[in-house]
């Protein structure tokens, strides 16, 4: 009997292409590029140079403030 493999996909940030089996990818809602994933650095950078869109700035975490989802 074959054993199936995994097949896992490494994370990779949109922006500076980082990629690592570790890496933490966040949400972000760019200005231009809509809903993207980024690692935490590049996170960093766009909440400073305001290029995310207001009050998406969270990306772990719950979305509804009243049922936690």
């Amino acid at each position: 009997m074959e054993t199936l493999e995994m097949i896992t996909e490494v994370p990779e940030c949109t922006l500076c292409g980082k990629r690592d089996e570790d890496l933490s990818l966040y949400s972000a809602q760019h200005k231009e590029r809509g809903w993207i994933k980024v690692c935490r650095a590049c996170w960093v950078k766009l909440y400073d140079e305001n290029n995310m869109v207001a009050g998406s700035g969270g990306s772990s975490g719950s979305s509804c403030p009243t049922c936690g989802l």
